[in-house]
């Protein structure tokens, strides 16, 4: 399923396995309550998940502008490489925040769009 954990002052929210209109409302309700819950920024860390599908990423865009609203940010970490192909071709590059590791800052560097 997703669980939560807390590094420094930020939230990190970790889903895995498919993401789509299935579990769409599950996501959302995750995101509203930490956004009603404390003032901590947001991370949701991407690393397990296989697919991801437009009502996520919509889930994620009005995630972020409600946070914004209240000086809070909500950044994604760790897409997979598909994950982050997404992205790119939706315009949502900005939802990512910066690489957290090696194999994630090889990953946003050395990327071949082409593989699968």
């Amino acid at each position: 399923m997703r669980r939560m954990s807390r590094e420094g002052n930020r939230v990190v929210v970790w889903l895995h396995g498919d993401q789509d209109i299935l579990t769409v409302d599950i996501v959302r309700d995750i995101l509203a309550a930490e956004l009603s819950a404390s003032d901590d920024d947001v991370v949701v860390d991407l690393g397990e998940v296989t697919f991801i599908g437009s009502a996520t990423l919509g889930a994620f865009v009005a995630a972020r502008a409600a946070m914004r609203k209240r000086g809070r940010e909500l950044t994604l970490r760790a897409p997979q490489r598909r994950t982050r192909r997404l992205l790119e071709v939706c315009g949502l590059t900005d939802l990512l925040g910066p690489p957290q590791d090696a194999t994630e800052r090889a990953g946003a560097v050395d990327w071949n769009p082409d593989a699968p």
